[in-house]
């Protein structure tokens, strides 16, 4: 309740540690793990004699625990990230759409399985490359439009247009854009 460690100086004086895996036991210390003053766990130290934990023994205890819960705290928040970057990434390759991320040279970062075919490149082909250039091939009307799209893009503005792009093979496709700016 207090969130404070507990010392028990004489352990004979508490019946819960009266049993026989208890025997060698004089001294007990429990030191709480605490997450945003939140018990998770707790430390535990033992010893042989009576009166065994000084001030500063709880204190350096103490600091361990700290330590200890920010480092549980670390694995599962770091399990939490791993788990949600491969639910995304999971979602991108299964999604039946095209997700193509740019930078702001315009360069492919990712190009997805919805990608490769809806506009014809492998993601080989696709990344590294600029975005603009593989989806308008030999259509400069196209290609001033999706000029003006990224231009619009980079001055954080979202985008939602129904418009053409045209695929690895030169087709017009008649397409529902999304972009957002992540940079």
């Amino acid at each position: 309740e207090k969130r404070q460690p507990v010392t028990i100086y004489n352990v004979s004086q508490y019946p819960s540690f009266n049993e026989n895996i208890f025997d060698n036991i004089r001294s007990w210390l429990g030191v709480p793990l605490l997450i945003r003053d939140q018990v998770i766990g707790i430390i535990t130290i033992d010893s042989r004699r009576y009166n065994f934990f000084t001030n500063d023994q709880i204190q350096i205890a103490s600091s361990f625990a700290n330590q200890v819960a920010v480092a549980i705290q670390n694995v599962h928040l770091y399990e939490q990230a791993n788990y949600e970057r491969q639910f995304f990434e999971t979602l991108v390759k299964n999604i039946p759409i095209a997700i193509v991320v740019a930078d702001k040279d315009e360069k492919v970062l990712t190009w997805n399985p919805g990608a490769e075919k809806i506009f014809g490149y492998s993601q080989e082909e696709a990344l590294g490359h600029e975005v603009i250039a593989l989806v308008t091939i030999n259509n400069e009307e196209i290609h001033a439009e999706a000029q003006q799209v990224l231009l619009s893009s980079f001055e954080n503005h979202f985008i939602h247009k129904f418009t053409q792009r045209t695929r690895k093979d030169g087709t017009l496709l008649d397409v529902e854009l999304f972009v957002v700016p992540i940079f």
